[in-house]
């Protein structure tokens, strides 16, 4: 990482310039693209601080630079849950597995000191797992029982009961705020909001079947279904909000903006910017996939039969660019650190910068 004015820093996963506080970026020299062949496990790819994660199919977890170079030896991670992508916060890195919650020093690790993934939380089952900020927080089942737990580091910071919830429907990653957490199930017409100073949970009708939700400015936004009609709502701990009255039918993705007045919607062929001047629909002659979301922009592939192209679409304007061409059209994932992009296809990564817009 540079800084423009000092130059070279020597940690990796440092963001700042210690001498003048300035962010630092990639090194300017790193503008071509990049390739590496790296078969590895679907949906295990991760954006941190200017660092990239991803297992690979032999069960060796790498942390890799800008240059898909790896900054220390891989980690032994073979069991991981294809279902639930790791997760980075405060500095570690979070993995669930057949036996529970795993959690990585990455300021050890990439340091070269000795370091692996050691038990945060023995678990029958982890439903769902969210990093952000300076915490993570999962639905786990502990003991026949379903919980929402939350960590900052290695310390537990909340432990919910969550007794209303099935063990039989997908549960939707949670959103934490301050001071409430924000958990929904896949077809349920109700969403939960836990108060973490007290551990008391209430229930909001959603009005509809939740069919997916994103983090939203004042709590979480859900698609809903409900007489074959599709919207956007908002619940929070004082209630319900209609965000976006009506959607395409076929819609199975939302994300809102930057904005409070812009919000996205996708059907894996298109994708949707609904504003308060009304909604406008970006097509491509493929496939778009659901975006990832990093420094105030959402990325995101759009594939046709030949190649794939990485999209950025900046959440403060709606503005839709080309972040330039990936490669063929298997491309399937992609994520942002620094202010490169890499997209993977499950045996080869490709980084490429970003062209903000």
């Amino acid at each position: 990482m540079d800084c423009l004015q000092h130059g070279a820093m020597e940690s990796p996963l440092a963001r700042y310039c210690p001498e003048c506080g300035a962010s630092l970026a990639f090194a300017t020299i790193d503008k071509e693209p990049i390739h590496r062949l790296l078969p590895y496990r679907d949906s295990t790819l991760v954006g941190y601080g200017e660092v990239f994660f991803v297992c690979d199919c032999s069960g060796m977890v790498h942390a890799l630079d800008a240059n898909l170079d790896d900054l220390a030896e891989p980690l032994s991670c073979p069991d991981l849950l294809s279902e639930i992508a790791p997760g980075a916060a405060e500095g570690y890195l979070y993995f669930a597995r057949s036996q529970g919650l795993f959690v990585v020093d990455l300021v050890a690790w990439v340091q070269g000191r000795e370091s692996e993934a050691t038990l945060l939380l023995p678990a029958q089952r982890i439903q769902c797992m969210l990093a952000s900020g300076n915490h993570v927080s999962a639905v786990v089942s502990v003991d026949g029982s379903i919980q929402l737990m939350s960590w900052n580091g290695q310390s537990v910071t909340a432990q919910i009961p969550l007794s209303g919830f099935r063990q039989d429907l997908y549960t939707f990653a949670p959103v934490v705020t301050s001071e409430f957490a924000f958990v929904t199930q896949r077809s349920s017409n109700a969403g939960t909001v836990c108060v973490l100073q007290d551990c008391m949970v209430k229930e909001q009708d959603l009005g509809g079947a939740c069919l997916h939700t994103t983090a939203s400015h004042n709590g979480v936004a859900c698609l809903v279904e409900s007489n074959d009609k599709k919207r956007i709502i908002e619940f929070t701990s004082s209630g319900v909000t209609i965000l976006v009255p009506s959607v395409p039918a076929d819609t199975t993705w939302i994300l809102c903006g930057a904005s409070p007045e812009l919000f996205l919607s996708g059907n894996g062929s298109s994708l949707t910017l609904h504003t308060n001047r009304g909604h406008r629909q970006y097509q491509e002659n493929g496939n778009i996939g659901m975006p990832s979301v990093s420094n105030g922009y959402a990325n995101a592939i759009a594939r046709d039969a030949v190649s794939s192209e990485a999209l950025s679409i900046n959440l403060l304007t709606g503005n839709i660019g080309s972040a330039g061409r990936i490669g063929d059209f298997s491309f399937s994932e992609i994520v942002c650190a620094g202010n490169r992009l890499v997209a993977g296809n499950g045996r080869q990564l490709n980084s490429i910068a970003v062209e903000k817009r």
